[in-house]
């Protein structure tokens, strides 16, 4: 009898022991998964707080298009290093004003300005040489871009270093290989206080890049004293590259041409007399 209940004893208080090993593990468990669920929340709440940052300058890199390669223009109106004498600057601004259209401010976080389209291309030919006034070969030495005198547009100026003179009918001088020209084209970007850039373009319109070497076709501006860039393309390592209109507009048919072959056509087109031009 006493065997017995010394056995059922025993077997009660294992019972027992693996009952509480079973619930430490279970709580072991739950502590573990709670952690876990710890763990994630801080994650995201870390997460958050990244995207939710607000953005100063420095994330000016962050707010602008990584494909943007307009100039800059700060909205204060500060230009350093502008050598244009003021009163020139002043009509070139005054060229440029949109009238009737709301003066440029900063937009909200995440829009951004949609790009001007106006067809301007479709009264251009792939080589405009009739519709220059001057066409030369030449490298982007500085650009600069600048706001219309009631801040309702930005404007580019880009100096060009002459290397040759493919064609000039402009008649108001001539340009010798080192010599520098102001050419500019409507857009640029704009550089509020906080640090925004906002970028402002024509659609299909690209812009020349600092130190590269293009073929430029410019129309003068004879109240700026400046030329007007209707069309260009890069000439790199033997090879063109259309400035304007990516691959789907008529300049895209001398893309990947040979640097000599394309600049045969265009002399074969410049070799019209300029009163047709």
């Amino acid at each position: 009898m006493g065997h017995v209940l010394l056995f059922r004893s025993r077997n009660t208080n294992e019972k027992g022991e693996s009952k509480v090993r079973s619930e430490s593990r279970l709580e072991s468990l739950r502590r573990c998964e709670m952690r876990q669920v710890v763990v994630v929340m801080l994650a995201i709440v870390a997460l958050g707080a990244t995207s939710a940052r607000p953005q100063g300058k420095s994330d000016t890199a962050a707010l602008r298009s990584p494909s943007s390669q307009e100039p800059t223009a700060e909205y204060s109106g500060m230009q350093p290093g502008d050598t244009v004498p003021r009163d020139l600057r002043e009509k070139r601004n005054a060229q440029h004003q949109a009238s009737g259209r709301a003066p440029i401010s900063e937009l909200p976080e995440g829009v951004e300005e949609l790009p001007v389209i106006n067809h301007w291309w479709l009264e251009v030919p792939a080589i405009p040489a009739a519709q220059s006034a001057l066409i030369v070969i030449a490298s982007v030495a500085d650009s600069r871009a600048f706001l219309s005198a009631d801040h309702t547009s930005v404007y580019s100026e880009f100096t060009l270093s002459v290397e040759r003179t493919v064609r000039n009918c402009a008649r108001s001088a001539e340009f010798s290989r080192g010599d520098r020209i102001t050419a500019e084209r409507a857009g640029g970007a704009v550089r509020f206080p906080s640090g925004r850039v906002q970028s402002y373009r024509i659609a299909n319109q690209g812009f020349p890049k600092n130190n590269r070497r293009y073929v430029v076709f410019l129309k003068a501006n004879e109240e700026g004293q400046d030329f007007i860039i209707i069309t260009a393309y890069e000439l790199r390592n033997g090879r063109v590259k259309p400035l304007d209109g990516e691959s789907q507009l008529q300049f895209s048919k001398y893309s990947g041409t040979l640097e000599e072959d394309f600049l045969s056509e265009v002399e074969r087109a410049a070799a019209l007399p300029c009163e047709a031009s």
